[in-house]
């Protein structure tokens, strides 16, 4: 049942369902932002909330496996978190079989590094699993961290003022530390 029909630029979209939640990425700030969260460490998202919401990110990436699809945009903008923690996938538009011609696509911070370093143009085959696993990571880091995993250089000329420029892996690590 079409909810929406509009447009924004020179996209169209198409609204299906209005749902009564907010986005992921809003969650991860409001939980960290909250001081008065129950159960709350010293600071972040309270443990049990944090791993109950990892399980729910699992899961819902393991659904999208099981019926045979990669989602190739498992990224916070497109996670609903509903009442409840409930949470429903948004903008399946890139969603695909494994090894099926598409699209290169990929938002900056979750694509998998085999993607990221690809064109971001072209079409090739559409990557397996494990590209939505490495997603599913860059979620859990902003779950725990409250920052997105897109990161900028060390400095405008990328290093670090005595040595060299750190990779986004370096980079999340000492994020993650």
């Amino acid at each position: 049942r079409q909810v929406l029909l509009f447009e924004h630029g020179p996209d169209r979209f198409l609204v299906l369902e209005a749902l009564d939640g907010e986005p992921f990425a809003s969650g991860a700030r409001r939980w960290w932002d909250d001081p008065a969260e129950p159960e709350r460490d010293i600071e972040g998202p309270p443990v049990t909330g944090a791993v109950g919401m990892a399980h729910r990110l699992a899961d819902l990436v393991d659904a999208v496996h099981a019926r045979g699809f990669v989602f190739r945009d498992f990224t916070p903008g497109n996670i609903m978190v509903l009442l409840g923690d409930e949470l429903k996938l948004v903008d399946a538009e890139l969603m695909a079989r494994p090894g099926e011609w598409v699209i290169q696509a990929q938002t900056p911070g979750f694509g998998a590094p085999e993607i990221a370093a690809g064109s971001d143009s072209g079409i090739r085959p559409a990557s397996g699993p494990e590209s939505d696993h490495f997603s599913l990571g860059m979620l859990l880091c902003q779950l725990v961290n409250g920052t997105t995993p897109v990161l900028a250089p060390d400095s405008p000329d990328g290093s670090t003022g005595g040595g060299s420029a750190r990779s986004p892996d370096e980079r999340i690590a000492t994020l993650l530390d």
